[in-house]
C-alpha cells in the first residue's frame, strides 16, 4: 500500500492541472447524482493522460467484467503483478484446485475475447460509485487509476488542493 500511495502522490502531482480541470467540473455540481463527474487516469503507458466522465457511466469509460469478480481470477491477477504470467497460470491449473480454476479462467478468457477493454469487476465499479458519492460530501474528487500490469487503483484528492 506504502508503494501504491507514493505511486498515486507522484502521479497527481504530475497531473494537478487535468486532475483540477475536473475539480473544476465536479465543484460546479449543487448536489451529487450520477452525472457528477469522476476522473480516469490512464497511466498504463507513457505520457499519462487524464479524462473525466459522469460517476453513472464508469462502466462505460472502464467496462467492467464480471469474471475478474471471481476469487481465483483476482488471486491470478495480482500474482501476475510480481511473478512471471506463465509460471502463475502453470501452478494454478495444476495445482489442488485446478479444475475451478480453470472454469473460472476459461469464462475469464472469453470475457476478455468479447471485453478486451474490461479492466475491473463489477465489484470493483460499484465500490468506486460509493465512493464517490462519498467523496463529493468530503469536497473530494473520485480519481480511478489505470496501472501498468492490469493494477487499478482508486483514490480521492481535496477540491481544495486540486483548484489552489
Amino acid at each position: 500500500m506504502q508503494d501504491d500511495n507514493a505511486k498515486l502522490e507522484e502521479l497527481s502531482m504530475r497531473l494537478r492541472g487535468e486532475l483540477s480541470a475536473v475539480a473544476t467540473e465536479v465543484s460546479r455540481s449543487e448536489q451529487w447524482g450520477l452525472s457528477t463527474p469522476v476522473a480516469v487516469i490512464d497511466a498504463r503507458s507513457e505520457p499519462a493522460c487524464v479524462s473525466s466522465c459522469p460517476v453513472g457511466g464508469i462502466t462505460t469509460a472502464l467496462p467492467a467484467s464480471r469474471a475478474i469478480d471471481d476469487p481465483m481470477i483476482r488471486k491470478m491477477l495480482l500474482r501476475c503483478q510480481s511473478e512471471e504470467p506463465e509460471t502463475v497460470l502453470h501452478q494454478l491449473l495444476s495445482g489442488p484446485e485446478a479444475e475451478a480454476f480453470a472454469e473460472a479462467y476459461e469464462a475469464y478468457i472469453g470475457e476478455k475475447e468479447a471485453m478486451p477493454r474490461a479492466v475491473w469487476g463489477l465489484d470493483d465499479s460499484a465500490a468506486f460509485v460509493a465512493k464517490a458519492r462519498e467523496a463529493f460530501s468530503d469536497g473530494e474528487l473520485a480519481i480511478v487509476a489505470l496501472m501498468p500490469g492490469h493494477e487499478v487503483l482508486t483514490y480521492c484528492l481535496p477540491l481544495s488542493w486540486l483548484r489552489a
